[in-house]
């Protein structure tokens, strides 16, 4: 019988650091797909309810056995000069590929949608990025340590944030008095896309 896992989804939030478009093989291979979830303590709160007991009952998964927990897929989140700000981000990760038990691998991606519920193209998602995610929450017991992990399986998003409605002022330029090229709509729109290590 398959496990029954715990569908959470969430209030729209802000994203931190997505990898929704390719997953991130830098710690890992053959790669995550990852976002972190920024949310008011209000929007947080009942989900943190929700993660605290699923993690309570992965430690029952080494009944009998001497088990230490990781860390919860969540933290406040903190300013430049490391005091909190109020906020919480909830961290969310799928792998990008999974091992059958025939030895086989299968691709897994999240789905992910617009305000409407249409699925998406390949739109680059960038932090800042308001939206909706939707999660299993996985209570797991890996050698001696045991957790719970928030599966990403879906994103809706809201507000989009990608290079494609990006100018001058998301990189922190201001006009100035100088060189001025012939195609001056091309001097303050960002239509090149930034390399990965640069999300």
């Amino acid at each position: 019988m398959a496990n029954k896992f715990e569908q959470i989804v969430t209030d729209i939030g802000i994203a931190s650091y997505p990898w929704l478009n390719y997953p991130d093989d830098q710690y890992s291979t053959p790669g995550d797909y990852k976002l972190g979830l920024i949310l008011t303590k209000e929007q947080a709160a009942p989900l943190m309810k929700k993660i605290d007991e699923t993690h309570a009952r992965a430690k029952e998964l080494g009944k009998g056995k001497k088990v230490s927990p990781n860390n919860l897929p969540y933290k406040e989140q903190l300013d430049d000069q490391e005091q909190p700000t109020g906020n919480y981000i909830l961290n969310f990760k799928q792998k990008s590929k999974i091992n059958m038990k025939d030895g086989s691998q299968i691709d897994i991606k999240p789905m992910i949608v617009d305000s409407k519920g249409r699925k998406m193209g390949n739109e680059q998602i960038w932090g800042g990025t308001k939206c909706r995610v939707s999660a299993l929450l996985v209570p797991y017991l890996r050698g001696s340590n045991y957790g719970c992990t928030m599966r990403l399986k879906a994103v809706q998003i809201i507000d989009l944030v990608s290079s494609k409605n990006g100018d001058m002022s998301s990189h922190g330029f201001k006009e100035e008095k100088g060189y001025e090229s012939p195609d001056t709509d091309s001097a303050t729109k960002d239509e090149v896309p930034e390399e990965a290590e640069d999300f």
